[in-house]
Formats: structure tokens, C-alpha cells, sequence
């Protein structure tokens, strides 16, 4: 059972990097937010507006770094390499299956 253990460790990694872009957003949105603090109280409609913008404006700001632009290009590639090692398990599973099947 080798190959599950290569498929497990393949989505292993791809949780990790999608985790590790997630404290990146994090992190952008509020170093943004703390950026647009006024500390006077706002409507609540004035609020939800600038807490979009703040978040399409992290996106933003994630997307230009470079630390996470790398990021995706890792976490895209381990979502390859878990897929393709999926499948070729699924493959192999499907193989052995007909190989058993009476002729």
C-alpha cells in the first residue's frame, strides 16, 4: 500500500501550502485593515463597504507578493503532483481489478 501512503502525503503537502497562503491573506487584510483605522464608530452599511474593499484590496496586495505568487505556483504544484498520483493509484486499483476478472 506504498502508493496510498504517496497519494496521502501528496494532499498532506497541499493542505499545507493552501494553509500557508491562507495566514498570508490573513495577514494582508489586516495589515490593511490596521492601515484604515480611524477609531470613529461608522454605519454599518459604511462598514461592510469598506470591509470589501479592504478584502479585494488584500487580495490585491497578496497577489503582487512575491513570497505568496510563489506560493501558488508550489501549492499548484502540489495539487498536480496529488491529483496525478491519485489517479495513477485509481489506475493501478482498476488494473488489478480487471487482471482478477475471469476471461
Amino acid at each position: 500500500m506504498a502508493g496510498m501512503t504517496d497519494v496521502k502525503t501528496a494532499w498532506d503537502e497541499v493542505a499545507s501550502r493552501f494553509a500557508g497562503l491562507g495566514l498570508k491573506f490573513k495577514y494582508h487584510f489586516e495589515q490593511r485593515r490596521a492601515e484604515e483605522e480611524t477609531g470613529e464608530v461608522k454605519e454599518a452599511l459604511q462598514r461592510l463597504g469598506d470591509a470589501l474593499d479592504d478584502a479585494f484590496t488584500a487580495v490585491g496586495a497578496a497577489a503582487r507578493d512575491p513570497a505568496v505568487h510563489e506560493d501558488f505556483k508550489e501549492t499548484g504544484e502540489a495539487l498536480g503532483k496529488a491529483l496525478s498520483k491519485t489517479l495513477n493509484e485509481v489506475a493501478a486499483e482498476v488494473r488489478k481489478a480487471f487482471d482478477r476478472s475471469p476471461k
